[in-house]
């Protein structure tokens, strides 16, 4: 298939798999400014269109199991850890620049701290959002502000979801603006 896809599967915990590129054609991401940004050399032309597969699985309280994020089925992150972990890609490379951990469900410093990493970064970059156990309570505005310029949309915000300790999986890039990225709950 052309451009980025989505596909859902729910066997213990919440996963998306999408390829970033399947043939050598360019990508094409549009920006909330309205703005394209149209880079086929930032994005690496590999043999195989597996080679450029994100594959990433939240989990959540009432499924124990690690969170997952593979690039190019290589396991990049295989952990646990309450809250919220960033996975941070390069775009031309896809190599992983660095995985961070937030206890967003209980320390609110580090809700303002993901919002900080988030707004430092450039459209160079994909990112992973990752959940653990439990990571929805009292997500600040600056929090959500933050993930909504990702691609994260009204599950991050919406006081539906605030009970429960449910998976969690975001994958965008800056300027997406909200609900533009990949995202499953």
């Amino acid at each position: 298939p052309d451009g980025a896809t989505g596909t859902l599967s729910h066997t213990g915990g919440i996963s998306s798999q999408i390829p970033i590129l399947a043939d050598t054609e360019s990508v094409i991401f549009e920006l909330k400014d309205g703005s394209t940004l149209l880079d086929h050399e930032r994005v690496p032309v590999m043999n195989d269109a597996s080679d450029l597969t994100i594959y990433a699985r939240g989990t959540g309280n009432n499924n124990s199991a690690n969170r997952v994020v593979k690039v190019g089925g290589k396991i990049v992150v295989n952990g646990d850890g309450r809250g919220l972990a960033l996975t941070v890609i390069d775009r031309k490379t896809l190599e992983v620049a660095y995985t961070r951990y937030f206890d967003v469900y209980d320390v609110e410093e580090h809700r303002t701290n993901l919002a900080t990493v988030l707004r430092s970064l450039t459209t160079d970059v994909f990112v992973v959002i990752t959940s653990h156990d439990a990571w929805y309570h009292n997500n600040n505005k600056d929090m959500i502000e933050a993930m909504e310029d990702f691609g994260g949309s009204q599950f991050i915000s919406s006081d539906q979801f605030k009970a429960f300790r449910c998976p969690y999986v975001l994958i965008g890039m800056k300027g997406l603006g909200r609900g533009n990225g990949i995202e499953r709950m």
